[in-house]
């Protein structure tokens, strides 16, 4: 078998620890190259051919001598040198394969020798050597013999090139091969210091350690070194093994050298991808198993064992069922099972509608699994790979998404949405002979103001607040919604009229007395209640809720609570004043406004000619008629557009009157603010600016506020006020005396003027108390030093009580009427055609 020889004496002195045998060289590694079908037939893997053909030697071997008795996956171990875990689990895939037979003790042998023998026939032809037949006939070689001709072969098929020292004679020699493996020239002799001429240097004392070590009988060689050839370099396996003849020193060293470049490259290759496949698993955010054709689990990533409330370590070996059991809907167990699908099918399997997995922990979680088969070249299945999704996350955010459709995130009642549905409901089901639903609407009234006093996170906490107190007055069957930030809405169910009314009360009270604490201050809020009987009526949930919208509006012009029917003539009259509402913006651009005003006199000089005057506005209707402001100043308030009308009103008073009357001594203008226009954080500087623009000098133009709208605002209205006192304006309090709160606002407000409500000046003489109350404001004004104005004065008789009580000025029939403003101050119209022409 050798090509060469040659006698060489050498000495190598170096201890090494023992390394793997010979046998290491039958590990096919080369069988890819050379034998590819063969290799095919065992799915590519040269650790399954290099076992199977170790079990097939065996039993062969053992047949020749004394009988089959099987090999263990330890036996296999240690004669191919592969790992006995990795062994054991080809042994577990060859003979699920049906290619190996496992008996009770563990044991394997080939299950069709035939095919084995064949398998061997096939490797003959490829490394030019017959082998021995199976069966044990007579004349045979003797089975060492025998086997060493198969240790040749296997060495041949391993693309193995062999090399034998002589100890005793000295003498080298070697396959004609290993002069290219080693890069040496043909005319090289065999010889030691030949096998080590192109040994990278870093590795060649490590090589001569080893042989030296087997020299001596010490251990075997097996050491991966460089080969370094005119520039380029390979990677050489040395194997090596010392044979003794009795119990003497070895004699000879046989050893070989397998070219190692391609698979080292590849094995480099396979553990990147190794890695890149582990570092993925271990990324992705699913759980992902890797299961063998018998469903149990032979990989799991991170996601997996944190899903499944295991260890990695654990789950391996466990059936799919056992890890992950699963129910479906209707809580059965093991009913579902993508695995099993999926082998039986050998097509992809997923679960279907919600399904629960049961931890080891007894928590549960909703996950969706899925499962594919992995199957080899044939169509045969090589294993499984599922996919646990945990759906708990989305499953809840699915639930809150639905919840927050139907709910008002901030107080947990239902919204508008939900409310129009049970509404609907409702209508649907009710009973002729029952009493009926009623709907009612609950506005929180000066809720801007708190809100404002207290921030954003104070008014939530107080919405949470009343809507827990509104809560306590419903019972099941009724409904409690948020409909809009300050306004809630009860489907009162089995009501008439009266009992929603009573309701109603309990409710505004309720809100009343309600204390809402902020950082240590108590704030108090009022409420009003709207309401619309439900029973008989054929209108659609947004019709019915808008007419108890309607009446709770009317509710805030005459006491706290309004309940009407769905066809009352009132929601026609409230109707009639959304419509007024709707189409002023257009009246306003049409010209329709008209300037009016009234005088204020001196009650020191009632006789002299009137230099002051409250400005006031009225409106033409389709018919040029002139419409009474209670006709539409109401409704505007109401519905928040009162600030059109104070802007055009500024606007022509400022604009187009000031330039007439700058010259005009002495003279003055109050003009009316609403509310709506003092919380317009525009507003100021629009005021500004036109004042500026006007040519008057400072007081000349007074602002008069009511005492709701300065509620309405608190401390930012009084900003406001302050700011406008300081550009030229002077301020007014009307209506003084009307509220609870009166004398507060002249703590906290700078005033020039109050002007004393009329409902105290009409019956001054006639009702005591309401004279003390003129007097004592009259008295307080002065300590203050403010004016005081009385309103509504209608007889010379209270005009002269006035003046002894010490008022200052006086407004009413008794000094004149209103009248259009360009007649009393004696000023051209406006134009043909312009804003507020006749």
């Amino acid at each position: 078998m050798f090509g060469s020889r040659r006698s060489e004496a050498v000495s190598l002195n170096a201890p090494i620890a023992r390394a793997p045998g010979l046998a290491a060289a039958r590990r096919g590694a080369a069988v890819a190259r050379t034998l590819a079908d063969l290799r095919r037939s065992f799915d590519g893997d040269l650790e399954k051919l290099l076992i199977y053909l170790c079990i097939a030697t065996l039993e062969m071997e053992q047949s020749a001598r004394d009988g089959w008795t099987g090999a263990t996956a330890i036996s296999i171990a240690e004669g191919t040198q592969i790992s006995r875990e990795t062994t054991r689990r080809k042994l577990l895939a060859m003979a699920s394969d049906d290619l190996l037979v496992r008996d009770a003790a563990d044991a394997y042998r080939v299950r069709d020798l035939l095919h084995a023998q064949k398998v061997l026939d096939e490797l003959a032809p490829a490394v030019g050597a017959p082998l021995p037949q199976t069966a044990p006939t007579a004349g045979h070689q003797d089975w060492r013999v025998r086997a060493r001709s198969r240790a040749d072969v296997a060495a041949r098929a391993a693309g193995a090139a062999v090399w034998e020292w002589d100890l005793t004679a000295q003498e080298f020699e070697w396959d004609p091969q290993i002069w290219s493996m080693l890069g040496l020239d043909a005319a090289e002799q065999p010889s030691l210091r030949a096998l080590f001429r192109n040994v990278s240097p870093a590795d060649r004392g490590r090589l001569a350690d080893a042989i030296e070590v087997c020299r001596q009988g010490l251990g075997d060689v097996d050491e991966e070194v460089v080969i370094l050839d005119d520039g380029a370099s390979k990677r050489l396996r040395y194997l090596a093994e010392a044979v003794q003849d009795g119990a003497g020193p070895p004699r000879r060293i046989v050893g070989a050298c397998v070219d190692v470049t391609g698979w080292r490259a590849l094995a480099d290759d396979l553990r990147r991808q190794q890695e890149l496949t582990d570092v993925a698993l271990a990324a992705v955010g699913e759980a992902v198993l890797v299961l063998g054709t018998d469903g149990r689990i032979m990989e799991a990533n991170p996601a997996a064992a944190t899903l499944l409330a295991q260890t990695e370590a654990r789950l391996k070996g466990l059936a799919f069922r056992e890890a992950a059991p699963l129910e479906d809907a209707e809580g059965l167990r093991g009913a579902v099972d993508p695995v099993a699908q999926a082998l039986s099918s050998l097509a992809p399997a997923h679960t279907h509608g919600d399904i629960v997995l049961r931890r080891p922990d007894g928590s549960s979680l909703q996950v969706q699994a899925s499962a594919r088969p992995m199957l080899d070249r044939t169509g045969e299945p090589i294993g499984v790979v599922a996919v646990l999704r945990d759906l708990s996350a989305q499953r809840a955010a699915e639930r809150r998404l639905a919840w927050l459709q139907s709910h008002d995130d901030l107080t947990g009642l239902v919204n508008r949405y939900a409310f129009e549905e049970r509404l609907a409901a409702a209508q649907f089901s009710q009973r002729p002979e029952g009493q009926g639903d009623c709907i009612l609407i609950v506005d929180i009234e000066r809720f801007k103001v708190l809100n404002d006093a207290v921030g954003h996170m104070g008014g939530d906490v107080f919405l949470r607040e009343v809507a827990e107190l509104l809560g306590r007055f419903i019972v099941p069957k009724d409904v409690l919604a948020r409909l809009s930030g300050d306004q809630f809405a009860i489907l009162l169910r089995d009501t008439g009229p009266e009992g929603a009314e009573r309701f109603g009360q309990e409710l505004v009270d309720a809100v009343a007395d309600h204390r809402f604490v902020w950082h240590g201050e108590a704030y108090h809020a009022a409420a009003r209640v709207g309401g619309c009987l439900v029973k008989g009526s054929a209108l659609s949930p947004q019709d019915l809720i808008s007419r108890a919208e309607l009446a709770c509006l009317a509710a805030k012009g005459g006491g706290a609570v309004r309940v009407l029917a769905a066809d009352s003539d009132q929601f026609r009259e409230e109707h009639s004043l959304n419509n007024t509402v709707a189409n002023l913006p257009r009246w306003i651009e049409e010209g329709r406004l008209v300037l009016f005003a009234q005088g204020i006199v001196s009650m020191a000089q009632t006789d002299s000619p009137q230099r002051r005057f409250e400005v006031l506005v009225r409106m033409r209707g389709d018919d040029g008629e002139l419409i009474a402001p209670a006709a539409f100043i109401p409704a505007a308030e109401r519905f928040g557009m009162m600030g059109l009308v104070d802007r055009w009103v500024i606007g022509e008073v400022l604009g187009r009157v000031a330039p007439q009357i700058a010259d005009k001594t002495g003279l003055s203008l109050a003009i009316n603010l609403s509310g709506n226009t003092l919380n317009d954080p525009s507003f100021p500087d629009f005021a500004v600016a036109m004042f500026k623009r006007s040519g008057l000098e400072h007081g000349q133009v007074t602002l008069e506020v009511t005492e709701t709208a300065v509620l309405d605002g608190l401390g930012k209205i009084g900003q406001v006020l302050e700011r406008l006192r300081r550009e030229g304006f002077k301020v007014a309090l009307d209506d003084f005396g009307a509220g609870r709160s009166s004398y507060d606002y002249l703590k906290n407000f700078t005033v020039d003027t109050v002007k004393i409500d009329g409902a105290f000046i009409r019956h001054m003489l006639q009702n005591p108390v309401d004279n003390a109350i003129v007097e004592l404001i009259s008295a307080l004004a002065h300590r203050l030093k403010i004016e005081t104005v009385a309103e509504y004065v209608e007889d010379a008789e209270c005009a002269a009580a006035l003046r002894a009580l010490g008022i200052d000025s006086a407004q009413g029939y008794l000094f004149g009427r209103p009248a259009q403003l360009e007649a009393l101050l004696g000023l051209n119209a406006p134009a043909k055609g312009a804003l507020g022409a006749a």
